[in-house]
């Protein structure tokens, strides 16, 4: 609350009118730094700049375009909310943890050790997968907006940033190729998701339908990998199921397709553990189902309504 109160008053972004995207170019500036904040304005609660180069290159404006992408879908302010979400979990199960034991108030079990670790592993891996689909979706922003030239742009920013022996994506830093994903397809086809390997949704989303799963339950060496590789196998199913309706409606690449429709399948899981897990109380089973359902309908509009120009 007090970054959204103080922020928005600081320069630049007191110069920045609520739901502007501010593009301010600066000398030898290399790459592009999308930022963002939260405001209490009636018009829109997002302040959003984009800090590029001054060059007037193809490259700057492929650029440009890429950094476009977030700030249009406001990814900067996501990824700090997503961020502070995290810690907001790690704090509190630390200090519970910690305190319990110092204190002798709280009994610490190994399983309750291994359902912390879990619950924090959950989120991080969510978060890291959220990043990657944001980037594959500025990607396929640049790509729209620039055509054809945008991934031989990616590779000479990419050089100008890692040096001249990068010929590709692949040969970027382990920690680039990890955020953005080691193809970067998506600024070749034009699809968010065909940067996303295969395995991605299926291995991330099991793996937290698991941990959802197992939270009540005691026996957790024994239980959770038998419970995430049937978890897995379900969740690869329901994909296959939904696979052909996908193809009709997504129309992109076939990588696409396939990591589309496990996205789905892996939404339909998790939002079914948690209604189950919530009875035998029916309307918080209704309510938590309704929220799923909602959570999929935002989800595959963003994906298969045409936002990107």
């Amino acid at each position: 609350m007090t970054a959204i109160l103080i922020l928005p008053r600081i320069d630049p972004f007191r110069e920045t009118r609520p739901g502007e995207i501010r593009i301010i170019k600066l000398h030898d500036f290399q790459g592009g730094l999308t930022t963002g904040v939260l405001t209490l304005s009636r018009h829109s609660p997002f302040k959003s700049i984009i800090f590029i180069g001054d060059e007037d290159d193809s490259i700057t404006r492929t650029v440009e375009a890429y950094d476009l992408g977030h700030a249009t879908e406001h990814y900067p302010i996501f990824l700090e909310l997503s961020i502070i979400f995290l810690l907001s979990i790690i704090d509190p199960l630390i200090w519970f943890v910690s305190f319990g034991y110092i204190m002798h108030c709280v009994v610490i079990s190994i399983f309750l050790v291994i359902k912390t670790l879990l619950i924090i592993l959950s989120a991080g891996i969510a978060i890291l997968l959220f990043m990657r689909v944001a980037e594959s979706r500025a990607d396929a922003f640049a790509y729209k907006v620039t055509g054809k030239s945008a991934y031989e742009n990616l590779v000479e920013t990419l050089r100008r940033a890692y040096g001249k022996n990068i010929k590709s994506p692949e040969d970027a830093p382990l920690w680039s190729k990890i955020f953005h994903t080691s193809s970067r397809n998506a600024i070749k086809t034009g699809d968010p998701l065909s940067s996303i390997c295969i395995w991605e949704f299926p291995v991330v989303l099991s793996f937290i339908a698991s941990t959802i799963a197992i939270i009540r339950s005691n026996s957790i060496c024994i239980i959770y990998p038998l419970l995430f590789l049937g978890t897995l196998v379900i969740l690869f199913l329901i994909g296959l199921v939904f696979l052909p309706i996908v193809r009709k409606y997504y129309r992109m690449t076939e990588r696409g397709s396939i990591n589309f429709s496990f996205l789905l399948a892996g939404i339909y899981m998790i939002s079914s553990i948690i209604a189950l897990d919530a009875y035998p109380n029916l309307y918080l089973v209704i309510s938590l189902s309704l929220i799923g359902i909602i959570l999929a309908f935002i989800i595959t509009r963003a994906f298969l309504e045409n936002l990107f120009p």
